[in-house]
């Protein structure tokens, strides 16, 4: 897969950890399948379309907190298209668990492994603020 022309996402700092959110499908792609490492964590609203976004915790020893795993997957939900959608399911995994079908659209990624949280979606302003 060639890197997007533009890859866009945004980058933000959620308990001390990188966290970066897809702008569009070609960069979902891009950071799903070449940016992420085996052992960051992938999220994405289940069952509709919006953000893939990655938790980068490859280097830590132990997985990331409970809260952690809420804070980012109430990301995913925001930067989907159920935003206002109350509680909504968001799926992660591990990134070594996120792979491409063969000849599939832009953004569209299988996972394996998957857990889901029910999450209210926030913004990062209203993350940050807790």
């Amino acid at each position: 897969m060639k890197e997007p022309l533009s890859f866009q996402a945004h980058q933000n700092i959620i308990d001390g950890l990188e966290v970066y959110i897809g702008k569009d499908a070609f960069s979902n792609d891009y950071l799903s399948l070449k940016f992420a490492r085996a052992k960051d964590y992938w999220f994405h609203v289940r069952g509709d379309s919006g953000s893939h976004v990655i938790l980068c915790c490859h280097h830590l020893t132990n997985p990331p907190s409970k809260d952690t795993i809420k804070k980012v997957a109430s990301l995913a939900a925001y930067y989907s298209k159920q935003r206002n959608g109350g509680t909504v399911p968001v799926s992660y995994t591990l990134a070594k668990n996120v792979q491409k079908p063969r000849k599939a659209s832009p953004g569209t990624v299988t996972i394996r492994q998957e857990k889901i949280v029910r999450i209210k979606p926030q913004s990062l302003e209203n993350i940050l603020a807790e």
